[in-house]
């Protein structure tokens, strides 16, 4: 079990029924998680090396959202003594079609 799976949970009231990394992050680790209920986003990284970076994020993503962009609810943020997290909804890839 990862050291923030436990509190992640608690979190969420919700089981974690899996937790996959997933690429796409260049300096944040980042999980899919699964739950009965729901699936999420789970960015992570170093506090000391990237200081309120997903303070900052939320505030983007909630003006993105604000202004009708289609982007991930954040669900919300946390840190221990190491690292930060920002969960956020999982969104499913839509296919490509002719006109995009």
């Amino acid at each position: 079990m990862t050291p923030f799976k436990e509190t992640l949970q608690e979190r969420l009231g919700e089981a974690i029924k899996s937790m996959n990394s997933i690429t796409g992050g260049d300096i944040n680790d980042v999980y899919k998680i699964i739950t009965n209920q729901n699936s999420y986003v789970l960015k992570v990284n170093r506090k000391d090396l990237f200081s309120e970076m997903f303070v900052k994020e939320k505030l983007g993503l909630e003006i993105l959202a604000g202004a009708g962009v289609n982007s991930p609810n954040v669900i919300f943020t946390f840190s221990d003594a190491e690292y930060q997290y920002l969960l956020l909804e999982f969104i499913e890839e839509e296919s490509i079609n002719s006109v995009f």
